[in-house]
């Protein structure tokens, strides 16, 4: 955890400070089955169906997950008494936009790409994503659609060998997605509700939930973000210590209404 938010200058760092960038994928493994999700059985199972499996952490950290992601399917395997050489299948990939220097391990199935804005995913030039994850990562996103849209683009297309990708985010909040019919809107002004479902152009059973993880599977359909207009603060009370707040740091993205 980091949890000096002031830098020597006394101003506020870059980045969101109070957010953990040292998750463990066991941790992953825990936030995944509290919302009724199996994340190794499902990665698992992928890899008996198909000839590779590419997992992405998307918003990955210090990239700290990737250092116990296949010891983690290498005992979930010893106990369900299958062939561990399903591992070599599997790749993990980490991306982040804010850290440069991720954690140094010597396994040619992980790898790391720096640099890379999750907002403007779509551009990025990677590999198909068959399981991709954003953990605590979305609520501190102003273009939150933009992300979806762009994970979105990069999962696999189902073919005669490969089942199609999947992405999960946990956390998701639908009370940080609203929509404005004015573009000029103001901090006093009511905003409406935005429905994820209100993106998705084609088969929207794309799209579901278990409980505060949004899920979207590749399919016949496509996410289109309405026009960004701004972000708003959720109420924080910053300290030196940290800050305070339900919501402290996250932010609600406002869009353009539809019309």
């Amino acid at each position: 955890m980091i949890d000096d938010i002031v830098d020597e200058d006394g101003t506020l760092k870059e980045i969101v400070p109070h957010m953990v960038k040292d998750r463990t994928f066991g941790r992953y493994v825990d936030i995944f089955l509290s919302n009724g999700v199996n994340l190794p059985d499902w990665i698992i199972q992928k890899a008996e169906r198909q000839p590779e499996v590419n997992f992405y952490d998307l918003g990955c950290g210090f990239g700290c997950s990737a250092e116990d992601f296949f010891q983690v399917l290498e005992r979930r395997l010893i106990t369900k008494r299958k062939d561990p050489e399903i591992l070599d299948r599997i790749t993990y990939t980490g991306i982040d936009y804010f850290i440069k220097s991720f954690t140094v391990i010597d396994d040619p199935r992980i790898s790391f790409i720096a640099s890379t804005d999750l907002r403007r995913l779509a551009k990025a030039k990677i590999k198909p994503i068959d399981i991709g994850v954003m953990v605590f990562v979305f609520p501190y996103l102003d273009k939150k659609l933009e992300a979806l849209a762009g994970a979105y683009k990069h999962l696999r297309t189902g073919d005669e060998e490969y089942e199609g990708g999947t992405l999960m985010v946990t956390d998701f909040r639908t009370r940080q997605l609203k929509a404005s019919a004015d573009r000029n809107f103001g901090d006093a002004q009511w905003l409406g509700p935005l429905s994820p479902y209100s993106v998705i152009q084609g088969d929207r059973s794309v799209l579901k939930f278990h409980k505060d993880v949004l899920r979207l599977d590749s399919g016949y359909a496509s996410v289109v973000p309405l026009p960004y207009l701004n972000f708003q603060d959720e109420e924080t009370r910053w300290y030196r210590t940290g800050p305070k707040g339900l919501y402290a740091g996250q932010k609600i993205s406002v869009y353009l209404a539809a019309h």
